[in-house]
């Protein structure tokens, strides 16, 4: 995976107007995916401690600890999706899975399933590793 930022929406902050401001926020960025990524299964692809991919069809967020409960140590999801364009977008990168509320939350701004792909990673892992295998 490439990633190369395009900025999609900015905003100052308005003193004391919460509703304009969340309208008005980077959203997401471009990104650029391996083939090799897009062409895996369907389905998550974690090995024992919780690290890996998956890649799904949702409208949802994907919570890896549904197919991995045993996920142990500092893990972090990174979340890309395909937008109406056809384009990858990075709409999380490399989030710690202990600080996420709602794992399998919908996603902001964007209606109906769409394809997903979902890195699990221990640490800060360069997004041009994310999607090989091992650590």
């Amino acid at each position: 995976m490439v990633v190369r930022g395009v900025i999609r929406a900015i905003s100052g902050s308005s003193a004391g107007c919460d509703t304009e401001e969340a309208a008005h926020v980077v959203r997401a960025v471009k990104a650029v995916v391996r083939p090799e990524v897009l062409h895996g299964n369907l389905g998550w692809n974690l090995d024992s401690s919780g690290l890996g991919t998956g890649r799904h069809v949702s409208d949802t967020h994907q919570d890896p600890t549904l197919a991995c409960p045993n996920i142990r140590g500092v893990r972090n999801r990174t979340t890309l999706i395909k937008g109406d364009d056809s384009c990858w977008y990075v709409i999380e990168l490399r989030e710690p899975l202990a600080d996420l509320i709602d794992m399998s939350a919908e996603f902001h701004g964007y209606n109906g399933a769409r394809e997903v792909l979902t890195f699990i990673t221990e640490g800060e892992k360069p997004p041009g590793l994310m999607g090989q295998h091992g650590r």
